[in-house]
């Protein structure tokens, strides 16, 4: 409490000081002429100090941590763009079949028709790419070009890719539709989910493609 200016009465034995109360506002944060923060009461120049430096710090880190996304996304596209040139090398390259042998057919995969010998990749004509990501050791196409007839099962060995393109399966066949799946050669098979009503996976047009978790993607 602090005390204004006091008045004086008479109680007739003399005068008497009576103390009058005043309110206070609470006190507003000052500011500078460039927005910054003032001295504030009971605030020392060092603590305004800290608090600047703390504001430029965490500037610094916004920064930082921006320029580090930056960063990130510049190594993601140049990573895509090399792994579309090694596609675009890969599909110049001609992708000759593998000796097929027994394996067991799947319930859910249609039996494959009389097969009729697949055209060598290296002859011109549309292509049709598909990349596989999976966890098998190994990884067979077994599939049907342009209505011609299945490949034997388990069908033909996709290649493993190297550099940008490790850890996932190729393989190129000739043609502008190809029907098929894919399996291990020791009972697994990858057909699609049975709700979406086919049991093969399809791709209608020439192209690259990418084949993960039941899902086709086509590459730009």
């Amino acid at each position: 409490m602090m005390l204004s200016q006091c008045k004086c009465r008479s109680n007739g034995l003399g005068f008497q000081t009576i103390p009058r109360k005043r309110q206070i506002c609470p006190a507003r944060p000052a500011l500078t002429s460039n927005g910054g923060p003032s001295l504030q009461n009971g605030q020392t120049p060092q603590e305004l100090l800290r608090v600047f430096e703390e504001t430029q710090r965490n500037m610094m880190d916004l920064n930082k941590k921006r320029l580090a996304a930056l960063a990130e996304v510049k190594t993601l596209r140049a990573r895509v763009a090399k792994l579309d040139a090694k596609v675009a090398a890969l599909e110049q390259d001609a992708n000759g079949g593998k000796t097929p042998f027994d394996a067991p057919v799947p319930a859910l995969h249609e039996e494959p028709g009389a097969y009729v010998p697949q055209a060598s990749t290296s002859q011109q004509g549309p292509t049709i790419t598909i990349t596989y990501q999976t966890g098998w050791n190994r990884a067979f196409l077994h599939y049907n070009v342009d209505g011609k007839g299945w490949t034997q099962v388990p069908g033909e060995e996709m290649e493993s890719g190297t550099g940008d393109l490790a850890g996932l399966r190729m393989k190129q066949v000739m043609g502008t539709r190809v029907e098929f799946v894919i399996n291990n050669t020791e009972g697994g098979w990858d057909t699609p989910d049975p709700s979406t009503g086919s049991k093969n996976y399809v791709i209608d047009a020439p192209g690259r493609y990418h084949l993960k978790s039941g899902k086709i993607i086509q590459m730009a």
